[in-house]
């Protein structure tokens, strides 16, 4: 039993550790695959220029709605300054100030109409991105397009994912790869620059995409290997160990039988070794069988009584007179003559 355990467990082993190194080979593999996929996507959307993206792209009215949220964010910085003390004279010149720009370069506010066109177009861009996140299967998770450094996107596709922890930043080409973790999921973060058509950086492409299939998942399928090797080499062994053995066991049977007496069972040779072994101690309980019979043949036979050897030979000349006299040493012998014609005598020799 122990050769098959043996060998089931170094197979089990060599199983393991194959589907391990396997399995992370594969999700290397698969990362660098994912990895790629990622960039690519970047590419793609960095291949255009961030002012087509632009959500008021195609409008006559958008200096004004530049303007008004220029003047919006001015406003909201001067009274952010001191809320319980705001300077309202600044905060009127800021008004003022808007008022005449827009006077002097004859820039009105769009119209209803005009707003409606603006929207559409926002949701347009919006939407254009968004395809990339709502395509069952896709391992992307969102898409954007930012300015050349910081501030807010310019048009994005989806919400972005919350809670996520970004790390690992590393150059591949001009992309910039990074590990993240949104809750349990693993994620890639990658942003590639936009140029115009002066090369310079315009801005940014920015895509997140799920990393399932390179988080290690793989050793599941070793455990299962791990299983099916345990199965499958295990009872094999098993099997042919017992099989071997089998012989084995019949001829230990057959003689503890014969050494209990039973010289009567016939064993059976088998194959191999085992039944080389079994027809030399068949020969031999045979040879055994038949000798134990001539013996009790032979004590069952009547012999006639021979005469005494006293009778006809002297005994006492045959023997030594007396023990020889050695110092440090005494001898003692006792002879009884046979009562059959035979006999055996003893002498002491220097």
């Amino acid at each position: 039993m122990v050769i098959p355990l043996v060998v089931t467990l170094l197979a089990v082993l060599l199983i393991a550790l194959g589907g391990y190194m396997s399995s992370k080979s594969g999700g290397k593999a698969v990362e660098t695959a994912l990895d790629s996929t990622a960039i690519a996507v970047a590419q793609s959307l960095a291949s255009v220029e961030p002012s087509w993206w632009d959500p008021n792209h195609g409008t006559e009215k958008t200096i004004y709605e530049i303007l008004s949220q220029k003047k919006d964010e001015k406003l909201k910085k001067e009274e952010a300054k001191n809320f319980a003390d705001r300077d309202e004279g600044a905060i009127h010149q800021i008004k003022e100030n808007f008022k005449a720009l827009v006077e002097t370069w004859g820039i009105k506010a769009p119209d209803a109409a005009d707003q409606s066109k603006n929207n559409a177009i926002r949701s347009a861009n919006t939407r254009r991105l968004a395809r990339l996140t709502d395509i069952k299967g896709t391992a992307v998770l969102y898409a954007a397009i930012l300015p050349p450094s910081g501030g807010s996107a310019i048009v994005k596709g989806g919400a972005k994912p919350d809670g996520m922890m970004v790390a690992g930043a590393r150059e591949v080409g001009e992309a910039t790869v990074q590990s993240a973790r949104i809750g349990k999921t693993p994620a890639r973060v990658v942003e590639y620059p936009i140029r115009d058509a002066f090369d310079e950086v315009a801005g940014r492409a920015l895509v997140i995409v799920a990393a399932v299939g390179a988080s290690g998942g793989g050793m599941a399928t070793v455990a299962i290997f791990a299983l099916l090797g345990l199965l499958l080499v295990g009872g094999a062994s098993f099997g042919l160990c017992l099989a071997a053995s089998k012989g084995l066991m019949n001829l230990g049977r057959s003689l503890d039988q014969i050494g209990r007496g039973d010289l009567d069972i016939k064993i059976r040779p088998g194959g191999g070794e085992v039944g080389a072994v079994a027809r030399s101690a068949d020969r031999a309980v045979k040879t055994f069988q038949k000798m134990q019979e001539q013996a009790y043949a032979a004590e069952t036979t009547v012999q006639p009584v021979a005469a005494p050897v006293e009778a006809s030979v002297d005994t006492a000349s045959l023997l030594p007179q007396e023990p020889p006299r050695v110092d440090g040493y005494e001898f003692e012998a006792v002879h009884k003559p046979s009562p059959a014609g035979a006999n055996d005598f003893f002498d002491y020799i220097q």
